[in-house]
């Protein structure tokens, strides 16, 4: 057959004449991708599949046009799949431009949790005169589109014979097949569509599983039954490489640093991931690099509610994205919740929305309380996170990459630390004037790499440079209570431990004295019986082997 169709069109030089001047069109996009990434693609072998990649899915769609017996179905289809790929061919290519990777899965879960105003400020920090390049191209592309399938072209009116269209739509499926197979992750429709499905199957887990007041996963063996106030700050995009308690040159925490000697500063914390969405999931759950989308898990909060705890869930990050929050979905345990931010996040919001909140919560009658502080923090754009009082740091800052804009950028995201400080010491200073046990414990989603080990700012699963991972952790303890973990343990040992935040959910209920069947004594920081393991991030890598060494 193959034979026979390939006899057919040497005796059809005019249909293949029309044909090509079509595929050339269509081919645009590939070919774009092709010179583009030869530049931005930055290794081989990357390249090749990429390219590969991409003229298998043009060559599949083309041939699904060309067989399509009506003249109006192939115009509609060849306009809108044209469009389709000169769309996957832009982001592709941007990405690479940007991030110098491939787009990775956790990436595609941040475009699905990401809401419009989250997406302006993406483009605001990363458009530059490259990417605005890339898009004029691609838009004329499209527009090259619009106008072939406009006009009375040759092309539509091609008729194949039933025969060889069978062929043609065989050969079309052996192209996806072999994309499907060899080059999943190289295609870009295949795999948002897998990873969608993996998000809202995340999804539908945590909803299940987390979102209810209590789980059936653990049992509660022990907790406290006198009057505690426990309060869980989150923080967003802060990482420990900004901090002055970290011995950043800057005094960037001259709050926290007053009191200094009331906290235990965690010297070696990680975030398993770098992403909120995927980090948190971890954090506040059962769930670990090694068992992502746990079938059988529980919160934070809920291990809170089932200890007999009054919850409550501040946020001042709006609830709703693409689709509903992930960490939305776990806040929705919580006895009350409290959304003080509704605002686009091109606004000017500041973290002290959430102190009437906190307020209130403090005041409730409530003998055992455990309150969950979502922040801000030092989300993009970092100018927009802080008071102009902030504006503290306007001088040339330390980096190896000193262009204007860079500086610019470096003394927002140090002024947006040093209002963080001032939230975080307040929130301190409000619980101690309770005069009751309680401990308040921070710690950041993930990092943001701010011009510190490369010329980037911002975080990425895919480069997953060092302060994307390394982020602050500190515990305030009332005076009686500081004393014994301090009599508990050598303090400097203590603080020196290796730690990935994935087992935060341990710690958290061994400080806050809360026992239950899933506990693990090896996994808790703060536990005499605390083991050094493998800490692992993104897809199992190991953060010490990779990063430290």
């Amino acid at each position: 057959m193959i034979s026979q169709l390939l006899i057919f069109f040497s005796s059809h030089k005019h249909l293949i004449y029309k044909i090509n001047k079509g595929l050339i069109i269509f081919s645009i996009p590939a070919i774009c991708v092709i010179i583009f990434g030869y530049f931005y693609i930055p290794f081989r072998k990357a390249y090749f599949k990429e390219s590969v990649a991409f003229l298998l899915l043009t060559f599949s769609f083309f041939l699904i046009i060309l067989i399509l017996p009506k003249s109006k179905l192939k115009r509609i289809l060849f306009f809108f799949l044209g469009i389709l790929l000169s769309i996957l061919a832009f982001l592709k290519i941007s990405f690479y431009y940007i991030f110098g990777t491939k787009i990775s899965a956790s990436s595609i879960f941040l475009v699905f949790e990401t809401n419009k105003s989250e997406t302006f400020e993406f483009l605001k920090t990363y458009t530059s005169l490259a990417i605005l390049f890339f898009l004029i191209v691609f838009i004329g592309n499209g527009l090259t589109i619009f106008k072939y399938t406009s006009r009375k072209t040759e092309f539509f009116n091609v008729k194949i014979s039933k025969p060889y269209s069978i062929v043609l739509l065989l050969i079309s499926f052996v192209c996806f097949f072999v994309i499907n197979k060899k080059a999943k992750d190289q295609s870009l429709l295949f795999f948002i569509n897998d990873h969608y499905n993996d998000y809202q199957y995340t999804k539908t887990i945590l909803k299940d599983q987390l979102g209810k007041p209590t789980s059936s996963f653990t049992k509660i063996t022990q907790f406290s039954k006198e009057p505690e106030t426990h309060v869980i700050i989150i923080g967003e995009s802060t990482t420990s490489w900004h901090m002055q308690l970290y011995e950043y040159e800057r005094e960037t925490n001259p709050k926290l640093m007053e009191i200094k000697e009331n906290l235990l500063v965690f010297e070696d914390v990680i975030s398993p991931n770098n992403h909120t969405i995927m980090s948190l999931e971890k954090i506040l759950s059962f769930a670990s690099i090694n068992e992502i989308n746990k079938k059988e898990n529980a919160s934070v909060v809920q291990l809170a509610n089932m200890a007999g705890y009054s919850t409550y869930w501040i946020s001042n990050q709006r609830p709703i994205g693409f689709n509903e929050s992930v960490t939305a979905l776990i806040a929705n345990a919580a006895s009350t919740i409290y959304y003080a931010e509704t605002d686009d996040y091109n606004s000017n919001i500041y973290d002290e929305n959430i102190f009437a909140y906190f307020n209130k919560a403090l005041k409730a009658k409530a003998e055992k309380k455990i309150i969950f502080i979502h922040l801000i923090g030092t989300h993009t754009n970092y100018e927009l996170r802080y008071p102009k009082e902030y504006e503290v740091f306007k001088n040339k800052p330390k980096t190896l990459f000193p262009s204007e804009k860079n500086i610019k950028i470096i003394n927002a995201y140090d002024n947006a630390v040093r209002y963080n400080d001032y939230i975080v010491r307040t929130i301190i200073d409000k619980v101690e004037t309770q005069e009751r046990p309680g401990v308040v414990i921070y710690f950041s989603d993930h990092g943001d790499e701010v011009f510190d080990t490369m010329d980037f700012v911002g975080h990425s699963e895919s480069i997953g440079s060092r302060p994307m991972y390394e982020v602050p952790m500190l515990v305030w303890l009332p005076p009686k209570d500081r004393e014994k973990f301090i009599n508990l343990l050598d303090k400097k040992n203590l603080l020196q431990r290796k730690y990935n935040l994935e087992d935060f959910i341990h710690s958290y209920s061994d400080i806050i004295k809360i026992k239950h069947t899933k506990w693990d004594s090896t996994k808790s920081i703060f536990s005499p019986y605390f083991k050094d393991k493998n800490r692992l991030i993104r897809k199992g890598e190991d953060y010490d082997k990779t990063h430290k060494n």
